[in-house]
C-alpha cells in the first residue's frame, strides 16, 4: 500500500501590524548580518539587503507599536547608529527573528518580521521594480486604443471598477462608454470613488460656451494643452469630463501625456531633479519649540504646511481632555481675504 500523503499546512503568519496585506509564496532560505546589514535570501535565488537601523524602526512588536492605531512607539531617533543585529530564520523559512545589540541609551530588543512583509517593501532596485508597475507612456500612436470601459460594469461591479481604475492610473487617461446621457451623472460616476472634491467653481461644472464667461472654458475659443486649475496649490488630481450633447460643427477634443513629454524632455537635459534633506533632530531643540498650554475656550489655528505641532504625554485618569479639530484649505483661506479685502473697497 502506497504511503498516505497528508497536506502541510502553510506556516502561520507574522503579524507585522499593517492594514496592507503582505502575501507572498516566498520562502527565506538564508540570513546573514555583516555589520549594520542584513541580508535575506528567498527560495528563488533573489537577495534583499535591509538596514539594521531600518528594520529596528519597523518592528511591528507592540511595544514598538500602538496595538491599535499601529502608529509607531519607537522611534529610531532614540536609537543613535550603529544598530546591530543578529539574525535567524523562522520555521519553514516563514520570516526572520532579529535581536537588537543594547547600547548605552537602549536596551536589546528581539523583533519578528514576515517573509512576505519583507519581500513587499525590500528597496532594492530589482524588488522595486518587481512590484511597481510603472505609468504607461504614449503618444499620439494611442488613438483608437485608449483603455474603454462600459459604465454599467464600472457603476455595478467592484472587479469592473477596481481596472478602471488601474487603467486610469497606469495609462492616464480612459474611455466610458453608454452612460445615460443626463445632467449629474458626472457626479454619480465620480462618488463610486469617493467625495467629489469642490473647487470655486463647485462640485461639478458645465462646460458651456456662456455670454460673460469668467473662464476661457466658458467660451468657444480654442484651449491650448494645459491642467486645470494649475493656479492654485492643490490642483485637482483627476477629471472627469462627461458628454451631455455635442451637435456643434468644431470642438474636438485632444489630450497630451506629459509624462511622455517630460521624459522626452529629460532626455535632453537630465539634470532637472534634486532632492530635499530632513532635519528632524533640530525640530527637538528646545530654542525652536513654543511651549504652552491651551485654556478652556482658547483656540489655537496655524500654517499646516509651515509649523510642525506636537504635545507632551498626558495621564487621562487625572481628568478629562477634550480638543476638536478641523482643516481649511490654503486657497479657502486666501479667496476668503481677497473676497474680504474687496468688499472694503467697495466700501
Amino acid at each position: 500500500m502506497a504511503p498516505s500523503s497528508l497536506a502541510v499546512a502553510p506556516p502561520p503568519r507574522i503579524d507585522m501590524a499593517d492594514l496592507a496585506a503582505y502575501p507572498s509564496e516566498r520562502r527565506i532560505r538564508a540570513v546573514a548580518v555583516a555589520g549594520e546589514i542584513v541580508r535575506v535570501a528567498w527560495d528563488d535565488g533573489r537577495e534583499g539587503r535591509f538596514h539594521a537601523i531600518w528594520l529596528r524602526d519597523n518592528c511591528p512588536c507592540p511595544a514598538c507599536r500602538h496595538p491599535q492605531t499601529m502608529e509607531r512607539q519607537f522611534l529610531f531617533i532614540d536609537a543613535p547608529p550603529p544598530v546591530l543585529a543578529t539574525a535567524a530564520p523562522t520555521m519553514d523559512g516563514s520570516g526572520i527573528e532579529l535581536r537588537f545589540a543594547a547600547t548605552a541609551d537602549v536596551p536589546a530588543h528581539v523583533s519578528r518580521f514576515d517573509a512576505g512583509w519583507l519581500r513587499q517593501h525590500c528597496y532594492a532596485e530589482w524588488a522595486r521594480a518587481e512590484r511597481c508597475k510603472p505609468p504607461r507612456l504614449w503618444d499620439a500612436a494611442l488613438a483608437g486604443a485608449i483603455p474603454s470601459f462600459e459604465h454599467g460594469a464600472i457603476m455595478t461591479d467592484d472587479a469592473a471598477l477596481a481596472a478602471w481604475l488601474e487603467a486610469l492610473c497606469e495609462t492616464g487617461v480612459t474611455i466610458i462608454r453608454n452612460a445615460p446621457s443626463a445632467a449629474g451623472e458626472v457626479r454619480r460616476t465620480a462618488e463610486r470613488v469617493g467625495p467629489v472634491r469642490a473647487t470655486n467653481f463647485g462640485l461639478v461644472f458645465d462646460v458651456v460656451s456662456l455670454p460673460r464667461p469668467n473662464s476661457s472654458a466658458y467660451t468657444a475659443i480654442g484651449l491650448e494643452p494645459h491642467t486645470d486649475l494649475a493656479n492654485v496649490r492643490r490642483p485637482p488630481d483627476f477629471q472627469l469630463l462627461f458628454c451631455i450633447a455635442n451637435r456643434a460643427a468644431g470642438g474636438g477634443s485632444f489630450i497630451v501625456d506629459g509624462f511622455r513629454v517630460a521624459s522626452a524632455l529629460r532626455d535632453a537635459d537630465p539634470e532637472g531633479y534634486g532632492l530635499l534633506a530632513r532635519f528632524w533632530r533640530l525640530l527637538r531643540e528646545p530654542r525652536f519649540q513654543l511651549c504652552f498650554r491651551l485654556s478652556p475656550g482658547e483656540m489655537i489655528a496655524f500654517d499646516n504646511l509651515r509649523i510642525l505641532h506636537g504635545r507632551d504625554p498626558f495621564d487621562p485618569g487625572t481628568g478629562e481632555r477634550r480638543l476638536q479639530g478641523c482643516y481649511l484649505d490654503r486657497d479657502t483661506v486666501m479667496s476668503r481675504r481677497r473676497l474680504l479685502a474687496r468688499g472694503r473697497g467697495n466700501g
